[in-house]
């Protein structure tokens, strides 16, 4: 395809049943990797489940093209979900985010409460409030959910020490 680490090109997941099935992607070479992988938590606004998902990827080379990737196409430019009602963090109403944190994230989060070490679902509620706050970077959201999945799917590491 012609592209480099750190491009960004423009990818879908067929059948694309909304605008969420389409994204921006930034380019990351992995040679551990054939094919693409991408950030399990954000397949959700793809519909995507893992059983053999097809996706189709395009470079877009102009400048116009390539800024609308990042503003408006971006999964941290719409890690609101607007459609599936609000969710409540400490008495307050947010909108909840557009991620798929299925039950290795949920169960792993039971495992930390059972042990007495801090939850990593206090990290999702900080990325929701984040997220709901315009002034905030998404860039920044992003970060937190990662740190989110990351120490979520560490739980027997952490637990261990």
């Amino acid at each position: 395809m012609g592209i480099t680490e750190g491009s960004k090109v423009l990818g879908w997941r067929d059948p694309t049943w909304r605008t969420g099935a389409v994204r921006s992607f930034e380019i990351v070479i992995d040679d551990s990797v054939q094919g693409f992988a991408m950030n399990p938590l954000m397949d959700k606004s793809h519909d995507g489940d893992f059983d053999g998902d097809a996706y189709g990827f395009i470079v877009l080379k102009s400048e116009e093209a390539l800024k609308e990737l990042e503003t408006v196409m971006s999964h941290g430019a719409n890690i609101l979900n607007y459609g599936d009602g609000q969710v409540e963090i400490d008495g307050k109403e947010y909108y909840p985010l557009f991620v798929n944190d299925g039950m290795d994230v949920a169960s792993s989060s039971h495992e930390f409460k059972a042990n007495g070490k801090d939850d990593p679902e206090e990290l999702r509620k900080k990325a929701t409030i984040m997220a709901n706050d315009p002034s905030v970077d998404r860039n920044e959201v992003v970060a937190v959910l990662n740190e989110y999945v990351h120490t979520a799917l560490r739980s027997d590491e952490k637990l261990c020490n």
